[in-house]
């Protein structure tokens, strides 16, 4: 989930609103429960046009941007293609990203176009005569730099020892459906156990920002992971494709609740499938999944057996947004009350962004707290946390934080109180949280969840938190979100085994 803030790069926002001056090329269109560090922990995958001049794109390509008057290094690994599909990865040295999942390229010509549609960004170029460089610029929203690339070797093969590799033990199918009024189509993988049904089911609901069917974050596929180790033990999983990524399409703007209608979507699918047991069909939800889950199976009690929450807000959005900024602000080295008092400013910020009826409004509410915050901390400080080094730029940094915020998504996001749905679930829940989270701080979190799910009846809820993990459930040294990309490990094998365990109870008594 990321923070509003001054811009140059961005997140797939669940914004972390910023905690700008590490770098800031490009600025995340829609917020999301995952964080989007200065960079932007986008997740996107490179589509090839079959051209004989592709054969000489694979490869590393690096070359170095100018942000905020420094040089940035950022590199693109470009792996030959299957089937006439790429696969890509960003790194930013600087900031700690290595490994960033990419989204569309393209060569037509004499140029390159890559597209990352999560980050609202575009890399346009054009190669040089044997094609060893290209000359360009990176764009995001309206913020540009120019960006000159050279291929530089072989792209570089990230170490991912979880991945699934076949022989596969049960039936893997791809499918595709549609919502009721066919403006939403749906891809998605539903992996099937060996052997006779109908089986156990659960849908996999993903984080803030569209991500494939597999999750895909830093070469990482998680989805995949859990996917895998479920079927091979009597679950069936269906792994979907967000709106607009990979076989799925829809509306581009939509809410949570908008989302929440996709996995219904998915739902009345397996319900229709003979290889299904339409009464053990549960929802595993990661992020801003795990907020969609509860809203899903409120809507429909009879449908849901049971949800897996894995880091989802169990509080109010905007209480769990201060945590993380004020968190990410302390992994940085930040001081105790400067972190505090920049999670309180930016708090009140998205107060006002999200609530007021009126822009004029919100500006004059977030000016007011942006100008308290600032009388209390030295110009340097507020200058490297914002980006505004004089009165000069207050007004530009105020209107692209609340403008960022009052877009449909965000408005309904921040304004969201999860505990409004958990009052009313009556089925199984098992919430998770990582002990090193610093995107959702278990404590809170978890304390949300117990509290309201038990002073609400709900007698079957299982409460953990998980030492040693960090927002993807991976077991962390530093435990930034800078280190997501550097660590081998995608997924806990041991969160793996409590999930299945505790699924098996529920579904399978």
């Amino acid at each position: 989930m990321p923070l509003p803030g001054n811009l140059a790069m961005k997140r797939r926002s669940l914004r972390t609103h910023r905690v700008p001056q590490t770098i800031d090329i490009i600025q995340p269109r829609r917020a999301v429960l995952r964080y989007w560090f200065s960079l932007c922990l986008c997740a996107c995958f490179l589509l090839a046009e079959s051209t004989p001049a592709l054969s000489q794109v694979p490869g590393r390509w690096q070359g170095t941007a100018e942000v905020n008057g420094k040089p940035l290094l950022i590199l693109f690994d470009i792996s030959s293609p299957e089937t006439g599909v790429f696969s890509a990865t960003m790194d930013v040295p600087a900031q700690g990203a290595k490994g960033l999942p990419c989204d569309e390229v393209k060569s037509q010509g004499d140029s390159l176009f890559i597209t990352i549609k999560m980050i609202g960004g575009r890399y346009l170029g054009r190669f040089n005569a044997d094609r060893s460089a290209t000359t360009g610029t990176l764009r995001q929203g309206n913020f540009t730099t120019a960006l000159d690339l050279k291929r530089t070797g072989d792209a570089l093969a990230l170490n991912r020892p979880q991945t699934p590799k076949p022989p596969f033990p049960y039936a893997s199918e791809d499918v595709e459906y549609d919502n009721p009024d066919k403006t939403v189509h749906l891809g998605a993988t539903l992996t099937l156990p060996a052997g006779a049904g109908p089986f156990p089911a659960a849908i996999l609901i993903s984080g803030s920002g569209a991500q494939d069917r597999n999750s895909t974050l830093f070469g990482h596929k998680p989805f995949w992971v859990i996917a895998d180790y479920l079927t091979r033990r009597g679950i069936a999983v269906l792994r979907v494709d967000d709106r607009n990524v990979g076989q799925s399409t829809g509306p581009a703007q939509g809410t949570s609740a908008d989302f929440a209608q996709d996995v219904i979507t998915s739902l009345e699918f397996l319900k229709n499938r003979k290889d299904i047991d339409p009464k053990k069909i549960g929802l595993i939800g990661h992020s801003e999944g795990g907020m969609l889950a509860p809203m899903v199976a409120v809507e429909r009690p009879k449908d849901v057996a049971f949800i897996v929450s894995l880091a989802g807000p169990g509080e109010k959005i905007t209480d769990l947004m201060v945590q993380q900024n004020v968190a990410t602000l302390k992994s940085m080295k930040v001081s105790d009350p400067i972190a505090e008092g920049y999670g309180t400013m930016m708090g009140a910020m998205i107060g006002a962004a999200s609530t007021e009826p009126d822009t004029a409004s919100a500006y004059q509410k977030a000016t007011t707290a942006f100008y308290a915050w600032r009388a209390t901390v030295h110009p340097n400080v507020a200058a490297m946390l914002t980006g505004v080094a004089d009165s000069s730029g207050v007004g530009k940094y105020i209107r692209t934080v609340v403008n960022s915020l009052r877009k449909p998504w965000e408005r309904y996001f921040y304004a969201y109180d999860p505990t409004d749905n958990l009052t009313r679930l009556t089925c199984p829940v098992l919430a998770l949280n990582g002990g090193k989270d610093i995107q959702v701080l278990a404590g809170p979190n978890l304390a949300g969840w117990e509290t309201t799910l038990k002073k609400a009846g709900n007698k079957h809820v299982t409460v953990q938190e998980l030492p040693g993990l960090n927002h993807l459930f991976q077991h962390c040294t530093t435990c930034t979100v800078a280190e997501y990309g550097e660590l081998t490990e995608t997924f806990d094998p041991e969160v793996l085994k409590l999930m299945t365990d505790w699924i098996t109870a529920v579904v399978l008594p």
